[in-house]
């Protein structure tokens, strides 16, 4: 079954009567002249559905920022404890070899 695309010469703006439809928006599905619709991201769409996006993608960004706020704290406790790790088994080797510990456990 093939569905016949319609003419654009007859379609009108749904903004602008008096003016021919150019792209058909995919978000609402509805058709506009080149002055109502804007490219983004390799699609023609409508200026509601963009601000729509927009706004879905800034909940998402603010959803994250606490997460990378999150990440970064335990990073840096992570390598703080690493840190900590390391001069305490140096301190340890060096009071060792002071007093003469034998690593191997010879006697």
């Amino acid at each position: 079954m093939t569905t016949a695309s319609p003419d654009l010469t007859r379609i009108r703006c749904l903004n602008h009567g008096d003016r021919e439809a150019v792209a058909r928006c995919p978000g609402c599905h509805s058709y506009f002249c080149r002055e109502c619709v804007i490219e983004h991201e390799g699609r023609m769409i409508c200026a509601s559905c963009l601000q729509a996006e927009s706004q879905v993608s800034e909940k998402k960004s603010r959803s994250f920022r606490g997460l990378k706020s999150l990440g970064k704290i335990l990073s840096a406790v992570f390598a703080f404890g690493v840190a900590w790790l390391f001069f305490m088994l140096v301190g340890r080797m060096v009071i060792w070899s002071k007093v003469g510990f034998d690593w191997l456990g010879n006697q």
